[in-house]
């Protein structure tokens, strides 16, 4: 049986703030870094598979059966892309029809 090692420490309640504060401030600014990245990929017009699947919010499965919704471009050599335009499209189409059936 494998043994665990447990280790107390002593934090004063202003230690436990700042450490907290810090990973916090940490996580945020990997958070923006990331966020900003994308909103570049998407102001530029076009996005990857994996950029288009978070975009849409769906996992591979659901892309693989959706993208036919929409064209597949070549972005660069041996790349392809989804027009976020066409996404965005596809999406307004979909809420419609669901509004309309309910």
């Amino acid at each position: 049986m494998k043994s665990k090692r447990i280790q107390l420490i002593e934090l004063e309640i202003d230690e436990l703030k700042a450490l907290v504060s810090e990973v916090v401030s940490e996580s945020m600014a990997h958070f923006s870094i990331g966020n900003s990245m994308q909103e570049d990929r998407i102001k530029r017009g076009y996005l990857n598979q994996k950029e288009a699947m978070e975009y849409l919010g769906v996992s591979k499965n659901t892309f693989y059966q959706l993208k036919h919704n929409f064209p597949e471009y070549n972005i660069s050599s041996g790349r392809k892309g989804y027009r976020v335009s066409d996404m965005d499209e596809f999406l307004l189409r979909t809420k419609r029809i669901r509004h309309s059936c309910t």
